[in-house]
């Protein structure tokens, strides 16, 4: 039997009469087979909205405190359908957009489900930049749905959190079960408040939401109301704001991409510099890892392995020999994910969980060190580390060996940049890399053990490396990991 719940379609409205009527139109074509409701909150509109939103046969409830939060609320708390869902007055939504919603929870654990948008008026450049609203990684009051009995279980929203309501919400429901990102499902919607005060919005938009995920609690409360008939009397400001808005939008990026934002870079010990620098390897084990190892043995040379579950699973004997060999051994994760899961943490802790299940099968240890793929980082995955009691090694010197130079280029490029202390990036298998060997570091590999030993230095683990070095806090107490809901499907 197909999943046909009943469904209840929020749409908060304030002096919306420009805008609503295009939204009702798209939520009255819907293809949806089941039985749902449209209701409006009219929160203390002076306009027409009301009268426009009865016209289309919604429900209109009037909600006079003032406040995205109180409507939001008020109409979720309201609703009688089995999931809610909700858009915005100036978002219209596709023909099949609570067809494809519902299909999401037809899986008990879902709990939640969102989409992504578009900007559908403004300016071209802007419209090109609102492609980024594709990069949404939690759901998004114009385009979502949750279940109405976990919805319940979380409390709701929250009167208290205004800008930031969804994100809020979203926060709590993954502590309860799983939410869907689809970003197939796509909503136009309006950019006039982008059109309006675009740095000042970009600004409170990512300054709250870095304060929800990591503190809790929303640094801004309010946001001002822009209409469509009142654009042409609004002027951007290009303040202090926009200046700030640039490097907090800078900082994040830089924090999120660039892996030289990392751990451990400089060993220090006694105000001297230690001649130890960190090999690190990841993606495998693969069909190469053994020589790589043999190569490391003959140079009596050490080296960290950050390696994917779904590889451990396929190569016991290579994690086997690896652990036996003196090298350590970390978590790069189950299936090593192109993309950077910023919109999925329980599927981060469980890539995280099923690697270290499958290690410590193998070799009796649990794993604490861990490397995100693509050295991702943000407060979400930081966020799953927290949770399983692990900690984040990223790199200060990229071999680019992923990209298949010339062993002489590799070796220059690690030499030039080195230093007491570094740790380096190298693969044992490339995963994601459509069958591309790594010919090229083995080859280079015992010239650069050879030219480590000339310099003076020593290649040692990572927790060897911070065990020569007090000022640096790397190697955390590890966490008592919780038990897998469930596995991985095997790859």
């Amino acid at each position: 039997m197909t999943y046909k719940p009943t469904v209840t379609v929020i749409i908060p409205a304030y002096n919306e009469e420009l805008s609503i009527r295009a939204c009702l139109e798209s939520l009255n074509n819907q293809d949806y087979r089941g039985n749902f409701e449209i209701v409006v909150i009219d929160n203390a509109s002076s306009d027409a909205t009301a009268s426009i939103a009865k016209s289309f046969s919604a429900n209109v409830i009037y909600e006079a405190q003032r406040g995205y939060n109180f409507a939001i609320k008020r109409g979720f708390d309201e609703a009688s359908g089995e999931i809610i869902a909700c858009t915005d007055a100036d978002s219209s939504v596709p023909k099949d957009w609570l067809t494809k919603l519902v299909k999401h929870f037809e899986n008990p654990d879902v709990v939640g489900c969102g989409g992504v948008f578009r900007f559908a008026d403004g300016p071209l450049w802007l419209r090109i930049i609102g492609e980024f609203g594709r990069c949404n990684y939690h759901i998004a009051g114009a385009n979502m749905a949750v279940r109405k009995s976990a919805y319940r279980k979380t409390g709701g929203f929250s009167s208290d959190v205004n800008q930031g309501a969804d994100v809020d919400l979203d926060r709590r429901l993954r502590k309860i079960g799983t939410v869907v990102i689809d970003r197939k499902i796509t909503t136009a919607t309006s950019s006039r408040r982008f059109q309006a005060a675009f740095f000042e919005t970009i600004f409170r938009y990512y300054v709250n939401d870095l304060c929800l995920l990591t503190a809790g609690k929303p640094l801004f409360h309010s946001f001002k109301d822009y209409r469509l008939d009142s654009l042409d009397s609004v002027k951007s400001t290009f303040s202090r704001t926009a200046i700030s808005a640039l490097l907090i939008l800078f900082f994040f990026g830089w924090i999120i991409q660039n892996p030289t934002s990392h751990l451990l870079e400089n060993s220090m010990f006694n105000g001297s510099a230690i001649k130890s620098v960190a090999l690190t390897f990841e993606d495998g084990p693969g069909e190469q890892t053994d020589t790589i190892l043999k190569i490391l043995q003959s140079r009596n040379a050490h080296a960290t392995f950050f390696l994917t579950g779904k590889n451990a699973r396929v190569y016991p004997e290579i994690v086997r020999k690896i652990d036996q060999s003196g090298h350590e051994i970390g978590n790069h994760t189950y299936s090593h994910p192109f993309e950077p899961m910023i919109d999925n943490l329980s599927q981060q802790i469980y890539e995280i969980q099923e690697t270290d299940r499958i290690i410590e099968k193998i070799t009796g240890k649990h794993t604490f060190l861990f490397r995100p793929p693509q050295g991702w980082q943000n407060p979400w995955s930081l966020h799953a580390c927290d949770e399983t009691g692990m900690t984040v090694v990223l790199w200060s010197i990229d071999s680019k060996d992923w990209q298949n130079p010339s062993p002489q280029l590799m070796l220059r490029k690690i030499l030039d940049d080195l230093k007491p202390g570094s740790i380096i990036l190298l693969h044992d298998h490339l995963e994601n890399r459509n069958g591309q060997r790594v010919d090229n570091t083995i080859a280079m590999l015992p010239i650069l053990l050879d030219s480590l030993q000339n310099r003076g230095y020593q290649s040692v683990t990572i927790s060897e490396l911070k065990s020569e070095n007090d000022q640096f806090s790397l190697v955390e107490p590890i966490k008592k990991i919780s038990p897998l809901k469930k596995p991985l499907p095997p790859t």
